[in-house]
């Protein structure tokens, strides 16, 4: 895999930004690099693009016409709790801001940015994803391993309580015992 091929096409990723300028630019660079891409100009065409696409990553411009980007991540959040989010703005002091927000944002570029660097945002979010969705696999499996778990020791306990009933019966009836009902009975005919 080359370091500017990002060779997971079956990766969607939104764009956000009122600037179709920007649009346009971030459509035909990262187009070439394996992703599906959908774009957005307002934060209303986003979330519809988000109900019907499910798109795996998101781009989104912090000042947009109708909606804080921030607010719009968080919206989007809620509709694909697993979707990566990478913050566009052009103001430097917003990031520190952000920050500490308890949101799904994975990354923040600092427009005028170039390709190189969302790229390499994308790479890291691709593998953060990767993990995720790895994560989300031996979570189940686990749940599944504890459910066979459960079952094996229900089965165990079953098997053991029927061991036991044989176990006492068995004993109940143990060489011994005969005999010694045997010469109870012998007893029995001794006495008359």
């Amino acid at each position: 895999m080359s370091d500017n091929n990002l060779q997971d096409s079956s990766k969607t990723l939104l764009i956000v930004d009122d600037n179709k300028s920007i649009l346009d630019y971030l459509k035909a660079h990262l187009g070439n690099h394996g992703y599906k891409i959908q774009t957005a100009q307002h934060a209303k065409e986003a979330l519809a693009q988000t109900q019907n696409q499910h798109p795996d990553f998101a781009l989104i411009d912090i000042r947009l016409p109708d909606v804080n980007g921030v607010e719009l991540s968080k919206q989007i959040s809620s509709l694909l709790p697993e979707i990566i989010i990478i913050l566009m703005t052009g103001y430097p002091s917003v990031k520190n801001a952000l920050q500490n927000q308890e949101d799904r944002i994975f990354d923040y570029l600092i427009k005028p940015f170039k390709i190189e660097q969302v790229l390499m945002s994308l790479k890291r979010s691709v593998k953060y994803s990767r993990l995720i969705e790895q994560n989300n696999k031996y979570k189940e499996e686990i749940k599944s391993l504890h459910q066979d778990n459960k079952e094996l020791q229900i089965k165990i306990r079953k098997l053991m309580g029927k061991t036991t009933n044989k176990g006492n019966k068995a004993i109940q009836k143990s060489p011994k015992n005969r005999y010694l009902d045997s010469y109870k009975k012998h007893q029995d005919y001794s006495d008359e």
